[in-house]
């Protein structure tokens, strides 16, 4: 029976990371832009896209213009600005909270950061993509309880990959490859 509920667990958490990425285009309108007060660029164009190839879709009575990533797949040097909490978000399967991490991306040290924010589902499941995220620094906080606020500042590598959901939004999923060294 222990065996079915772990189950029955696991794909309640993939369909709640599923949800995530669908929810995240609700999210980024709300989202706390950085302390810099940049305007938001809600056309999020990858270097060396034309705004005019961008498509426009009429349907059911509705225009819509996708989201776009605002970075390339790749490599990236990053760092985290800042991360929020969003709370009581209404999903498919009841209400969830989510972390929104702010980071500074860019493919080598001169070149000027793009800022994109990634949300993450609060949960503890091992499996889910915030645990994933988190067990990326556990080599500098080994043996200490920490705050997500503690992350904040942090440098390293990371891959870039691109998700794009049933509505062709197009969002960054980053995976940490490496930190900076670190002192506590």
């Amino acid at each position: 029976m222990k065996e079915k509920e772990r189950v029955s667990a696991l794909e309640q958490e993939s369909e709640a990371q599923e949800l995530q990425l669908e929810n995240i285009e609700e999210s980024q309108e709300e989202l706390p832009y950085d302390t810099n007060n940049l305007e938001p660029n809600y056309s999020n164009l990858i270097e060396g896209e034309s705004p005019l190839e961008r498509l426009i879709t009429f349907l059911d009575g509705k225009v819509r213009l996708p989201r776009k990533a605002k970075v390339g797949k790749g490599v990236c040097l990053f760092q985290i600005n800042s991360v929020a909490t969003k709370e009581g978000i209404q999903g498919k399967f009841g209400s969830y909270d989510q972390y929104l991490f702010t980071f500074s991306l860019s493919q080598s040290s001169e070149e000027v950061p793009v800022q994109i924010t990634v949300p993450f589902i609060i949960s503890s499941n091992p499996e889910s993509l915030l645990m994933k995220f988190l067990m990326s620094f556990r080599s500098i906080f080994e043996g200490q309880r920490i705050t997500v606020q503690q992350l904040v500042g942090l440098r390293g590598t990371c891959e870039i990959d691109h998700y794009i959901t049933e509505a062709g939004d197009e969002y960054e999923r980053l995976v940490v490859k490496s930190i900076e060294n670190h002192t506590n």
